[in-house]
């Protein structure tokens, strides 16, 4: 950030022994846009003096200060709206500045001043990055300038295309509240399958999300037990996984039937009877499914 200009200088009349002083300060690189202040602080007046303060630009002049002083001392501020730059991004502009007392004394002065475009970014994000048919699509649409501060700048026109470039959803004139734009877009029952993009007009901002069909997700079951079991023992762990493709545990009800199979143990050994089960019901967690079998 660039230092203030200060505009000062020491003048004398050549009718009264007052030393009238000025000192106008405003700062010498303006920000477009924002609204920047000018102050003026002038002591040791006895008659009344006119002051003026002029911004010229490529575009025209902007007047920042006029007043007609009567008080011996003074501080007095005023607020104006920085003007665009013209041709591009920077322009170096002259501040005028007149101080005027009939035919006493009249003082002129300019300065150098940069007016510079602000930088900014404009942001647009979805509440997620895949959507289903039929649902809805939420959107918002932020711009931070240099500070990260969130702008109030009206977006002249936003635009939703779908993967085949055809536009499906415009909005125009949007003003943000309090620096966020929220919006949303109902997508069809049957639209089109792919790559849909947001774009912000006047800058470069974009944003964009899928719509895919339904599909269930697919998942694996694995058991996890002792590698032997004893006739003595009365219960051992069981343990039933279930995991989507993708990693992620599956959350749901377990259904296990354990069975001993029914075998005569002679030379050769050979089935007789029906075999003995056990069926156990339990609730699998987000992480692992599990149960204590009784033996």
């Amino acid at each position: 950030m660039r230092a203030p200009i200060i505009l000062s200088c020491l003048f004398y009349t050549t009718v009264t022994v007052a030393q009238p002083r000025y000192l106008i300060i405003m700062p010498a690189e303006l920000t477009f846009p924002s609204v920047q202040r000018v102050c003026l602080d002038l002591r040791g007046v006895e008659k009344p003096i006119r002051v003026a303060l002029t911004l010229v630009h490529a575009s025209g002049s902007l007047l920042l200060f006029r007043r007609v002083i009567r008080n011996s001392r003074i501080l007095e501020c005023s607020r104006f709206r920085v003007p665009s730059p013209a041709g591009g991004r920077e322009e170096v502009c002259t501040v005028h500045l007149t101080i005027s007392n009939g035919r006493y004394f009249n003082v002129k002065e300019e300065k150098n001043v940069l007016i510079r475009r602000s930088d900014s970014s404009t942001f647009v994000q979805t509440d997620k990055p895949i959507y289903k048919p039929g649902q809805i699509v939420k959107f918002r649409i932020v711009t931070l300038n240099e500070e990260f501060v969130p702008l109030n700048n009206k977006y002249s026109v936003i635009e939703l295309q779908d993967p085949n470039s055809n536009r499906i959803g415009q909005w125009l004139d949007v003003r943000p509240r309090q620096g966020i734009a929220d919006l949303s877009f109902q997508l069809a029952d049957e639209p089109s399958l792919g790559t849909y993009t947001i774009t912000v007009g006047g800058t470069k901002a974009s944003s964009t999300f899928s719509v895919e069909e339904h599909v269930l997700p697919k998942f694996e079951v694995f058991f996890e037990g002792p590698t032997q079991i004893y006739t003595l023992d009365k219960t051992f762990p069981l343990r039933v996984c279930g995991r989507y493709t993708y990693g992620r545990a599956v959350q749901g009800t377990v259904r296990v039937t354990l069975c001993q199979k029914a075998w005569q143990y002679k030379r050769p050994p050979r089935r007789f009877g029906a075999d003995i089960c056990e069926e156990f019901h339990g609730q699998v967690s987000w992480f692992t499914g599990s149960e204590q079998v009784s033996g």
